[in-house]
């Protein structure tokens, strides 16, 4: 049956009636005098927040969790976060190409949840020249969802700038990587030595999983951690040997002052016991101390940034970094030179760009040489979803008490030079 024109125009109007109403009722921040977003319920999730959930429970009592989202649905938060009880605690800071010092990018959290979910967490800043500030609040709720029948945990809240002022809204998600079937997990390291007075722990990612790159990765990263304890053992032994000696050379002369002493006292040999009685101070500890950071993986690569202290006595302890970026499909550890093709002049483009970025910085000094383009300068890089990142431990590029620095050039800079088979290219157009 066909339906006649006036008929036609008459079903027309309606459906366009319909979906008028409906993009007006759906949009109310069009219209005039609508207030902002200012709450969770107006916060627009990212892709991985709009799939149904098949359960929302309340999240764990006690967790440590790494999440990622968006501020104003613009600027990019990764944020670690952990809860004891009705305590939060944590930190977070801007996804961002360019150069940051590490002490001064990273914002503290603090504050509380409730047993409905709400949570309320103070923003503190810290800068060299003021110290630790408070800078912002977040406010919102935090729940646990199953999705694709994974729990994950979920925060839809707003963030308020420290004058009250400003406010906008927050979306984050637990971090979960797609190892293509793998999962992390952890192997810790402790080893206590009282006679050599050594203090270890470590922390090591590891991969559970049907896959022969999984094993490989495994130990590979435990091999690091283990040549890196087995140096600090190393030099452990050396600096207590050289306590030794030099208490040795300090006391003889001190001995033979108290002996001369007492000879022209008239005491003679009395005063030998006294100075058997006085032990010497107990001294503290030689300690190494490693974590990690799990910068970027998916089911082809895993990239990690393993930090570590180590004290052999003195003023304070030395802090490194180690970066490890293993293909698990080739079974192997990536190189920087593996990312670009050959004569590529890589280091220059890579060092050009990092003096420039961290001379903007006020805690840098050094630059040209800490910086230069030498592939010793940048052995520690990373990769993250906006470009290479290069640490630079205290010392290169700033004095100790500035700490660590950190560069991320973008791959827009660096795509023209990628070797056509290695992660480069394949990150820089994704």
């Amino acid at each position: 049956m066909k339906l006649s024109s006036n008929l036609w125009l008459l079903v027309l109007a309606a459906l366009c009636a319909v979906l008028g109403a409906c993009q007006k009722e759906s949009n109310p921040a069009n219209e005039p005098g609508s207030p902002k977003a200012e709450t969770a319920a107006r916060v627009t999730p990212e892709p991985a927040l709009l799939a149904m959930p098949e359960l929302v429970s309340a999240a764990p009592t006690e967790f440590k969790k790494v999440l990622t989202g968006k501020l104003d649905n613009k600027l990019a938060l990764h944020v670690e976060l952990e809860r004891k009880g009705a305590k939060l605690t944590g930190s977070y800071y801007y996804e961002k190409v360019g150069a940051a010092n590490v002490a001064e990018k990273l914002l503290s959290l603090a504050g509380k949840i409730d047993k409905e979910g709400k949570v309320t967490l103070v923003e503190t800043a810290f800068s060299g020249d003021k110290g630790d500030e408070k800078s912002g609040e977040f406010k919102g709720a935090l729940d646990g969802v199953t999705i694709n029948g994974e729990q994950t945990l979920r925060f839809l809240g707003v963030w308020t700038d420290v004058k009250g002022k400003k406010s906008l809204p927050v979306t984050l998600q637990e971090l979960r990587y797609d190892l293509g079937g793998l999962k992390f997990s952890e192997k810790q390291i402790q080893e206590t030595n009282k006679k050599a007075r050594l203090e270890i722990t470590a922390s090591v990612p590891q991969l559970s999983g049907d896959a022969a790159g999984a094993e490989a990765f495994n130990k590979t990263a435990l091999a690091l951690i283990t040549k890196a304890i087995a140096q600090f053992k190393k030099d452990a032994a050396e600096a207590v040997k050289a306590e030794q000696e030099a208490a040795t050379s300090e006391q003889k002369p001190l001995s033979q002052q108290a002996t001369a002493a007492a000879e022209k006292s008239g005491a003679g040999q009395s005063a030998a016991p006294a100075l058997k009685e006085n032990k010497p101070a107990e001294l503290p500890p030689l300690t190494f101390d490693s974590g990690y950071e799990v910068v970027y993986a998916n089911a082809e690569m895993v990239s990690v940034l393993f930090s570590y202290s180590t004290y052999f006595g003195g003023a304070h302890p030395n802090r490194s970094s180690l970066a490890f970026n293993y293909d698990l499909k080739r079974a192997a550890e990536v190189k920087l030179p593996d990312l670009f093709a050959p004569k590529a002049g890589y280091l220059k483009v890579i060092a050009d760009y990092s003096i420039k970025e961290l001379k903007k910085l006020h805690t840098t000094d050094g630059v040209a040489e800490g910086a230069a383009a030498k592939a010793e300068n940048f052995k520690r890089w990373n990769v993250t979803p906006l470009g290479l990142r290069f640490t630079f431990d205290p010392y290169q590029v700033g004095p100790y008490a500035t700490g660590e620095h950190e560069v991320t050039v973008p791959y827009a800079l660096l795509k023209s030079l990628a070797n056509p088979a290695g992660w480069l290219a394949k990150l820089a157009n994704v």
